[in-house]
């Protein structure tokens, strides 16, 4: 992610807490929830995040497989739904949907 000093992410209190968890899909969270915000200054609306799995690794410094394994955790503790969307014939493409609970 290119560096902008005055843009900054936010983590839900809910989720900081949530000791089923690990530290790398916390942040992940975050990052989803950044990238699908349609920035509103409170945040409450929230889109879709459409980023690939190279560019979520490459914003946290982890590795692809860090990040289905904390996609994975995210969705199965019902923080962000994974959906597919046709894009054209023949290709999917995958989109993450933060879920607020």
């Amino acid at each position: 992610m290119k560096n902008r000093p005055n843009q900054f992410t936010m983590l839900p209190a809910g989720i900081l807490q949530d000791l089923s968890l690990n530290s790398t899909s916390k942040l992940l969270y975050s990052l989803i929830l950044s990238l699908a915000s349609r920035y509103d200054d409170d945040f409450s609306e929230i889109g879709i995040c459409y980023a690939n799995n190279n560019y979520l690794a490459s914003n946290l410094g982890v590795s692809v497989k860090t990040i289905q394994k904390a996609i994975k955790e995210l969705v199965d503790n019902d923080y962000i739904s994974r959906e597919e969307e046709s894009c054209r014939p023949n290709h999917q493409r995958r989109l993450l949907v933060p879920r607020t609970k």
